[in-house]
């Protein structure tokens, strides 16, 4: 069977030649034209089986995906309680010199933020984010907005 391109272009000729017919439709293009939307039809099923196979699958993925992450992140938490107490041990009996590792201290200097709504606005990053609703909601209520613009999309349903 040929793929869904060929198909819509043999559609395409068939309703060219319909027209160069004035609109008339002979047997042998009537019959070209039902093979080729049966041909159409079965495509885009067998493609939705597909698509929905495909969903499926990434489904999967995501959740094998998230089972992952969330064991990932009890590594990690494993990691912090054992190298707080490696630390606690450290700061207690000294640092620790092995043929194959030394362990120690260091000090570092860090910010510590209590409460950020305290913090002046000079001191703070923003993210500049569009607010896509209220750019629509103006819009439809008659106001131009620079650098934006409503535009329709066409979207596929498969039911």
């Amino acid at each position: 069977m040929a793929n869904l391109f060929e198909i819509s272009q043999e559609l395409y000729l068939i309703q060219t030649s319909i027209e160069d017919n004035g609109g008339e439709i002979p047997d042998y293009l009537a019959e070209q034209l039902e093979i080729a939307e049966a041909n159409r039809e079965q495509k885009l099923q067998d493609y939705s089986f597909v698509v929905k196979s495909l969903k499926s699958q990434a489904e999967l993925l995501r959740d094998e995906a998230h089972k992952l992450l969330k064991k990932a992140q009890q590594f990690d938490k494993s990691c912090d309680v054992l190298k707080e107490r490696m630390l606690d041990n450290v700061k207690l009996f000294g640092p620790v010199k092995t043929p194959v590792v030394k362990i120690s201290t260091s000090k570092s200097i860090a910010v510590e933020i209590s409460d950020d709504m305290l913090i002046p606005d000079m001191y703070c990053r923003f993210k500049r984010e569009p607010n896509k609703t209220d750019i629509k909601t103006a819009i439809f209520n008659g106001e131009e907005i620079p650098g934006a613009t409503i535009i329709e999309n066409i979207n596929l349903r498969i039911s």
